[in-house]
Protein backbone atom coordinates (compact mmCIF):
# COMPACT_ATOMS: atom_id res chain seq x y z
CA UNK A 1 0.00 0.00 0.00
CA UNK A 2 1.59 3.43 -1.15
CA UNK A 3 1.65 6.15 1.84
CA UNK A 4 -0.69 7.98 -0.30
CA UNK A 5 -2.99 5.47 -0.14
CA UNK A 6 -2.59 4.81 3.49
CA UNK A 7 -2.93 8.01 4.18
CA UNK A 8 -6.48 8.56 2.59
CA UNK A 9 -7.74 5.71 4.21
CA UNK A 10 -6.34 7.06 7.71
CA UNK A 11 -8.49 10.26 7.42
CA UNK A 12 -11.52 8.64 5.93
CA UNK A 13 -11.48 6.48 9.41
CA UNK A 14 -10.64 9.61 11.69
CA UNK A 15 -11.12 12.77 9.90
CA UNK A 16 -13.70 15.43 9.86
CA UNK A 17 -16.63 15.35 7.78
CA UNK A 18 -15.34 17.23 4.68
CA UNK A 19 -11.60 15.43 5.02
CA UNK A 20 -13.90 12.12 4.75
CA UNK A 21 -15.48 13.33 1.99
CA UNK A 22 -12.63 14.26 -0.33
CA UNK A 23 -10.83 10.99 0.90
CA UNK A 24 -13.76 8.85 -0.32
CA UNK A 25 -13.93 10.89 -3.73
CA UNK A 26 -10.25 10.05 -4.25
CA UNK A 27 -10.47 6.69 -3.39
CA UNK A 28 -13.69 5.81 -5.43
CA UNK A 29 -12.15 7.11 -8.23
CA UNK A 30 -9.08 5.38 -8.29
CA UNK A 31 -11.88 2.45 -9.43
CA UNK A 32 -9.25 -0.13 -7.32
CA UNK A 33 -11.63 -3.35 -6.33
CA UNK A 34 -9.41 -3.74 -3.35
CA UNK A 35 -10.55 -0.42 -1.58
CA UNK A 36 -14.27 -2.26 -1.40
CA UNK A 37 -14.01 -2.31 2.02
CA UNK A 38 -13.17 0.93 2.83
CA UNK A 39 -16.22 1.93 0.45
CA UNK A 40 -18.51 0.01 2.20
CA UNK A 41 -17.33 1.59 5.79
CA UNK A 42 -17.52 4.89 4.44
CA UNK A 43 -21.07 4.12 3.42
CA UNK A 44 -22.19 3.89 7.39
CA UNK A 45 -20.38 7.47 7.75
CA UNK A 46 -22.98 10.18 9.16
CA UNK A 47 -22.24 12.14 7.00
CA UNK A 48 -24.40 11.96 3.84
CA UNK A 49 -21.32 13.49 1.46
CA UNK A 50 -19.40 10.72 2.40
CA UNK A 51 -22.07 8.32 2.31
CA UNK A 52 -22.84 9.40 -1.64
CA UNK A 53 -19.02 9.38 -2.34
CA UNK A 54 -18.96 6.09 -1.07
CA UNK A 55 -21.89 5.01 -3.41
CA UNK A 56 -20.76 6.50 -6.50
CA UNK A 57 -17.30 4.92 -5.28
CA UNK A 58 -18.74 1.43 -5.34
CA UNK A 59 -20.93 2.16 -8.61
CA UNK A 60 -18.03 2.71 -10.39
CA UNK A 61 -16.53 -0.40 -9.37
CA UNK A 62 -19.20 -2.33 -11.10
CA UNK A 63 -20.57 -5.90 -10.59
CA UNK A 64 -17.41 -6.36 -8.64
CA UNK A 65 -18.66 -4.11 -5.76
CA UNK A 66 -22.33 -6.51 -6.29
CA UNK A 67 -21.32 -9.26 -3.30
CA UNK A 68 -20.72 -6.65 -1.26
CA UNK A 69 -23.38 -4.40 -2.20
CA UNK A 70 -25.76 -7.27 -1.16
CA UNK A 71 -24.28 -8.10 1.92
CA UNK A 72 -25.17 -4.05 3.00
CA UNK A 73 -28.31 -4.27 1.99
CA UNK A 74 -29.17 -7.75 4.12
CA UNK A 75 -26.98 -7.24 6.90
CA UNK A 76 -25.89 -3.25 7.24
CA UNK A 77 -27.32 -0.54 8.98
CA UNK A 78 -30.02 1.71 7.33
CA UNK A 79 -27.50 3.96 6.10
CA UNK A 80 -25.73 1.14 4.85
CA UNK A 81 -28.72 -0.31 3.03
CA UNK A 82 -29.44 3.25 1.48
CA UNK A 83 -25.83 3.21 0.38
CA UNK A 84 -26.18 0.13 -1.51
CA UNK A 85 -29.04 0.99 -2.81
CA UNK A 86 -27.92 4.25 -4.55
CA UNK A 87 -24.93 2.26 -5.54
CA UNK A 88 -27.03 -0.75 -7.06
CA UNK A 89 -29.46 1.71 -9.01
CA UNK A 90 -26.14 3.27 -10.90
CA UNK A 91 -24.73 -0.32 -11.49
CA UNK A 92 -28.29 -1.22 -13.39
CA UNK A 93 -29.24 -3.99 -10.90
CA UNK A 94 -32.61 -3.46 -9.40
CA UNK A 95 -32.33 -6.45 -6.59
Amino acid sequence: MTDDLAALIETLQSGTAPQRRQAVFKLGQMRNVALVNELCSAASDPDDGVRAFAASGLAALGAAAMPKLQTMLAEGDALAQQTAQAAIRHIGDKR
